[in-house]
């Protein structure tokens, strides 16, 4: 997710994240400490698809190229 002032997750001293989304941190910690790839992928495309409307495939591929190149999955 594009990091902004309205995405963007705290740091424990609740200084906005430069690198995790709202979604997945908050505190300093991730919110979902024992999610794998698979599952945020899955849970990336669900809200694709219920959010902005996108197909199935295209909501899984966009999941698929984004969320493996993040610092949380490398």
């Amino acid at each position: 997710m594009p990091l902004n002032n309205k995405t963007q997750g705290t740091n424990e001293d609740e200084s906005p994240s430069e690198e995790y989304c709202h979604f997945c941190y908050e505190e300093g910690e991730f919110m979902i400490p024992n999610l794998t790839l698979d599952m945020q992928i899955d849970r990336l495309a669900n809200m694709a698809i219920e959010n902005m409307k996108m197909a199935e495939s295209e909501a899984r591929h966009m999941a698929e190229d984004l969320l493996p190149g993040l610092k949380r999955w490398k």
